[in-house]
């Protein structure tokens, strides 16, 4: 049996999927690259995960200088607490913007799709033909739609202009909740 064949089962999808044709269509402009990473930035740092992190974070950073009997217990948490709140979201904003530099430059084609079982998301270095089962639900917001995989932290980050909401609505009612 071919690869691209569906098994026995009539409800696994082929091993190939093919491309889905493409609906949306964006071009990025000078000044997209920093919008997009400052809007995935904070959308990163303002998630319930990481609000959560943040805050065991303090709290054991707090409850360390409270009961430390050290003298400059104190001065190392808020050392250490200024730290973390400037160079946690600094190096996450330089992260992104990296890897949005070569993908979004002024010029840069990116392409949305979907069919019956799958989502594209074409950029300048990738194509990505994914089935709506492989993630969560999408989050909009800041400029930006994110679609985060149900099985990592990773995800495909979009301009929102390339999500119209019609295509947003497709998304979330074709995505299985989690």
């Amino acid at each position: 049996m071919h690869p691209s064949q569906p098994s026995g089962y009539p409800h696994q999808q082929p091993l190939v999927r093919a491309l889905p044709p493409l609906q949306h269509v964006w071009t990025a402009q000078p000044g997209d690259t920093a919008q997009l990473a400052r809007a995935a930035t904070l959308n990163a740092l303002t998630n319930r995960s990481t609000i959560r992190t943040y805050i065991t974070i303090i709290a054991i950073a707090v409850m360390l200088a409270v009961f430390t009997p050290h003298d400059r217990a104190t001065t190392y948490t808020v050392v250490f607490l200024v730290l973390l709140l400037v160079v946690l979201p600094f190096s996450t904003y330089q992260r992104i913007r990296r890897s949005l530099d070569s993908i979004t430059a002024p010029g840069a084609v990116w392409g949305l799709g979907f069919d019956a079982y799958s989502i594209a998301v074409v950029t300048p270095m990738s194509t990505a033909v994914v089935g709506y089962e492989a993630f969560r639900q999408p989050h909009r917001g800041r400029g930006v739609v994110t679609l985060a995989y149900q099985t990592s932290a990773m995800g495909i980050v979009m301009p929102e202009v390339l999500c119209p909401p019609p295509a947003f609505d497709h998304l979330t009612s074709r995505i299985p909740r989690s």
